[in-house]
């Protein structure tokens, strides 16, 4: 499956993180928190530069226009929000992927006879 069909679990991992104020999150730990989400689902593991790309995208308007603050702690950069009551996970757009992913898999389960 390639990568960009686990975009919303990504998403979804990073805004996890980035929610969660009481720890530092660098590149490599929303990286491990990102490939930890996907292996639950049986997906290969994503790259630093897809966790760079997924950041851009959360602060873009075209996407969710997080305020996403960039911080020091020697000469490692680390990642939050700098509202930290911010989270994707109430937006419109998430709210209908999942429930579009919910009616989907209803339907697998009635057309394949499972329950």
């Amino acid at each position: 499956m390639p990568k960009t069909k686990n975009a919303l679990t990504r998403l979804l991992a990073i805004d996890q993180c980035l929610h969660d104020q009481s720890r530092h999150y660098g590149l490599r730990e929303l990286r491990d928190a990102c490939n930890d989400a996907l292996s639950l689902k049986d997906s290969e593991g994503v790259s630093m530069r897809t966790i760079q790309n997924d950041l851009e995208y959360m602060r873009s308007d075209n996407g969710y226009a997080a305020d996403i603050e960039e911080y020091w702690i020697d000469r490692r950069k680390y990642f939050k929000y700098r509202d930290p009551h911010f989270t994707i996970a109430g937006f419109p757009s998430i709210v209908r992927s999942m429930a579009y992913c919910s009616s989907c898999l209803a339907w697998c389960r009635v057309s394949r006879g499972m329950r």
